[in-house]
């Protein structure tokens, strides 16, 4: 049924939205936009722009502050979503999401003492910690983005891959990609 849950009684053929989709996919967006965000200040201090970096990685961990607060609402509300698809793909989205998760929970403590060192301009002890911080930080906001495209689109029924040939989206993908082909806008 997409992004929506069963039909309330008298209301069938109505959609109703998924809180639990809609906040994941917000905090995959905000992973996705972090990792760029992150990316960008690590590349301004590379270049010498202090400043720059300073504004990039306090925007990055703002957004990981709201990514925090939707993630422990969603999980205290409504607990965990379980990978009910393709057992082989399941395999592949645990080791995963035991890798961000692990990830993630290193990122946490090392980010905040790294951004406490930094805002102290205690430079060198900043730079200890932030060579280890930087690349679990980003592993962690790409991964993010990543288990929750694994999840949606290969293990819950209805949403993603199933629910795009539910309405027709496969033939629609196909005829558009014949199209695309017959134009020569593809290879």
């Amino acid at each position: 049924m997409g992004a929506g849950r069963a039909p309330l009684p008298g209301r069938e053929g109505v959609r109703t939205i998924d809180p639990v989709f809609v906040i994941a996919a917000v905090n995959a967006a905000i992973n996705a936009t972090s990792a760029v965000v992150i990316a960008r200040a690590y590349r301004r201090i590379r270049r010498g722009d202090v400043a720059g970096h300073r504004r990039g990685m306090l925007l990055a961990t703002g957004l990981q502050a709201a990514f925090l607060v939707l993630y422990l609402t969603k999980a205290t509300l409504y607990g965990t979503t379980p990978f009910v698809g393709d057992p082989v793909i399941r395999a592949t989205y645990l080791v995963l999401l035991g890798a961000h998760s692990l990830a993630a929970t290193l990122t946490a403590p090392l980010v905040l003492v790294a951004l406490v060192w930094g805002l102290r301009g205690r430079y060198d002890r900043h730079r200890r910690v932030a060579r280890w911080a930087y690349p679990i930080w980003f592993f962690t906001s790409v991964t993010g983005p990543l288990t929750f495209l694994m999840l949606y689109g290969f293990g819950r029924p209805g949403y993603g891959i199933q629910a795009f040939g539910a309405w027709g989206g496969g033939a629609a993908a196909v005829q558009l990609a014949a199209q695309a082909g017959a134009l020569g806008m593809v290879g």
